[in-house]
């Protein structure tokens, strides 16, 4: 059940209020944490004095992932509110704070190389930026489309300048899957559950590929750990125990080093979510993070002083969608956490908002219907009697 502790979050947030200023505080809050991470990273790539392809750095989280997760995520608004002419900066000192912080986040999610996760969020990106535009009907307009041009044609000459880079990436990132254990699992979550179980629902909570279930599968997963509390845990459940037979084991742990750890370790959200809970659970998951994306889009589109945390959510929420592929990322904290602290600051601060201006419009009628009753009424006859 930890897969749904995600999406339960950001439910029982859906009615809390915060005040307006709020989101502002939290967004130069989170822009103090981009730069905090920019000197510590900037220590790690000197400690490791090369230029060299992998996890460069984990900054202040101790996971390149996060780090590359969380700038991407920084870069993208930067991108977002560029494309759509979002609050285009007036002033030089503008200019060059927002270009610092993009700066920084490219930066970091240069060094961290977590290309899996940046790919993600950048792919949402594209999709959040398309939702504002329907939302205030800026997808029409020739400025969007002549930004739009500009972009992709960025987007492709860089790729150009890095054909080699980016041909030994994919071709790495083909060869990666088809030998990976995480392609295994899915085949077997996918069709042998269907064979052995049942072809629609899953086979229980905590049952199979889960984290809940990977913690009593010591005798089919192996750990590094041997704490007393592992002990007291019996072995594998059946369908566990089945599944993941032979895909993580210490000869497999040993030669993921040379590989691409999320591509190869038998893990995966959308995998656990069919196993356990059904094909249901994978629908409903799919449809609910694609319109809280949406809902988060369109508090950004209505209330400008909560864009930038809107737009934030809108592309966490779009990008866990293709990341749940990679890992069981709902069952991580450090990613469902601050994502759900941006779509309830999202929400609490476009439902007070709403809530101010409703209140405005009651006090005006009511004005308004004090006035009137003030007046003579029209109907009462004029002149002598």
């Amino acid at each position: 059940m930890a897969t749904l502790g995600g999406p339960l979050l950001l439910l029982g947030g859906a009615r809390l209020r915060l005040p307006p200023e709020f989101a502002p505080r939290l967004t130069r809050f989170l822009i103090f944490a981009l730069w905090l991470e920019v000197p510590v990273c900037a220590a790690q790539y000197a400690r490791l004095a090369e230029v060299q392809i992998g996890d460069w750095y984990t900054g202040t989280w101790g996971n390149a992932n996060l780090v590359g997760l969380w700038a991407a995520v920084a870069l993208s608004v930067c991108g977002v509110r560029l494309v759509t002419a979002t609050a285009i900066p007036d002033r030089a000192r503008t200019w060059i704070v927002a270009g610092g912080v993009a700066a920084a986040a490219a930066y970091l999610v240069w060094g961290a190389s977590a290309k899996l996760y940046s790919a993600s969020i950048f792919g949402a990106a594209g999709v959040v930026t398309a939702m504002l535009l329907l939302a205030d009907g800026g997808l029409f307009r020739i400025g969007t489309w002549i930004r739009a041009v500009i972009v992709i044609l960025a987007i492709s000459w860089t790729g150009l300048l890095a054909e080699s880079w980016v041909r030994d990436n994919f071709e790495g990132f083909v060869s990666n899957l088809e030998n990976s254990e995480k392609r295994t699992l899915l085949t077997r979550v996918v069709f042998g559950v269907a064979e052995r179980y049942n072809s629609i629902l899953g086979v229980g909570p905590g049952m199979l590929g889960s984290r809940a279930a990977s913690a009593a599968s010591g005798d089919v997963l192996y750990k590094e750990t041997e704490s007393a509390f592992a002990s007291l845990l019996g072995p594998a459940p059946k369908p566990e125990g089945w599944a993941m037979s032979g895909l993580w084991n210490a000869d497999v742990v040993e030669d993921v080093f040379y590989k691409s750890a999320l591509l190869t370790m038998p893990f995966s959200g959308w995998g656990s979510l069919r196993a356990e809970l059904g094909w249901p659970a994978v629908i409903l998951l799919f449809f609910y993070l694609l319109s809280l994306g949406r809902q988060m889009a369109a508090i950004a589109a209505r209330h400008s002083g909560a864009w930038s945390i809107g737009v934030a959510a809108a592309v966490g929420c779009v990008g866990l969608l293709p990341m749940l592929f990679f890992d069981n990322v709902l069952e991580q904290p450090h990613i469902t956490g601050p994502l759900a602290i941006l779509v309830i600051t999202a929400r609490g601060v476009a439902g007070a908002l709403k809530g101010t201006k409703a209140s405005a419009s009651d006090r005006s009628t009511a004005l308004e219907s004090s006035v009137d009753h003030s007046r003579p009424h029209s109907s009462l006859p004029r002149g002598r009697p």
